[in-house]
């Protein structure tokens, strides 16, 4: 999966300490919520740059793996800290094997990864690792993960595909181990507050055709996009009821979401803050009319 976003590559430098609850989740001397300047004194090699450009590649190890690092800021604090690696490893039952080993340096650093099932249809049920993680896996797709959500998102992930390409005359086959280790901090939830109300909704008139002043752009939809869904590779969609207020606002409430606790209707709700209707469509006042909002949410690809 190509994620659509920006970020800063940056060496890790790992540490033996276990972050508490009450710390932001952290790897080495990187923690979620660092501003530009503390990554810079965590390594000056990041230099000036502006946040969104990719600064520096250093590699570092976990389970004596070759990994890299890529931050991704949102308001300027850091929002994603994003590594990967495992491209020496051809043979996909090495790859997922590696994972355990890849978790108990991670679990020296935020805890256990005991997290329930990932949002795949058919994940088996759970092997625990010694230092605690639930590690699923998903039969026929060569994929194994953990996680645990704790304000914060951590999850660790094996996948392993085959790729062919025309080399000349030739067909060659190419096997890509792929080992990730993601820390995620999503946006702050829509409050109650902001929320519509089912009363409100149900005695609002429909406005079937309205016309959008601003939406959210593709920036919103990869800050909103689930963390372990975008983690799990995993698309999915709600539908939201909405009031129109002042200013052309939303109210909303999600009325369904696939798959189901996947995090798209907390995601949608989120992004509902950006749009704004018109203050008429064919003359009529859009205030006080409800609005049905279906909004999918698709990954994107390489």
């Amino acid at each position: 999966m190509m994620r659509s976003v920006f970020g800063l590559v940056v060496a890790l430098a790992l540490l033996s300490a276990t972050a508490s609850a009450q710390q932001a989740a952290a790897i080495g001397a990187l923690h979620l919520g660092m501003t530009l300047d503390e990554v810079r004194r965590v390594d000056p090699g990041v230099g000036n740059r502006p946040r969104d450009l990719a600064a520096l590649l250093v590699p570092f190890r976990l389970n004596g793996i070759l990994f890299a690092a890529i931050l991704e800021f949102r308001d300027g604090r850091v929002s994603r800290i994003n590594m990967g690696g495992g491209s020496g490893i051809t043979d996909a039952n090495a790859c997922l094997a590696a994972l355990p080993g890849v978790l108990g340096d991670v679990e020296a650093q935020v805890g256990p990864l005991d997290g329930a099932a990932p949002p795949w249809p058919d994940a088996e049920a759970p092997v625990t690792t010694p230092g605690g993680s639930h590690i699923f896996s998903q039969p026929g797709q060569s994929r194994a993960g953990a996680y645990r959500v704790n304000g914060d998102v951590i999850s660790a992930i094996a996948s392993f595909r085959q790729t062919t390409a025309r080399v000349g005359g030739d067909t060659r086959t190419r096997n890509l181990c792929d080992l990730r280790v993601t820390l995620t901090r999503p946006p702050a939830p829509v409050a109650a507050s902001e929320l519509a109300t089912q009363p409100e909704l149900d005695a609002a008139q429909l406005l079937e055709h309205p016309r959008w002043l601003a939406r959210p752009s593709a920036v919103d939809f990869a800050a909103a996009y689930p963390p372990l869904a975008s983690d799990f590779d995993t698309e999915g969609r709600a539908v939201l009821d909405c009031l129109i207020v002042e200013d052309g606002r939303l109210r909303c409430l999600a009325s369904s979401e696939d798959p189901a606790a996947a995090g798209f209707g907390a995601a949608a709700l989120w992004l509902s803050r950006s749009l704004r209707s018109d203050a008429q469509v064919d003359g009529v006042p859009t205030l006080g009319r409800k609005v049905h909002l279906p909004i999918n949410f698709r990954l994107a690809t390489e």
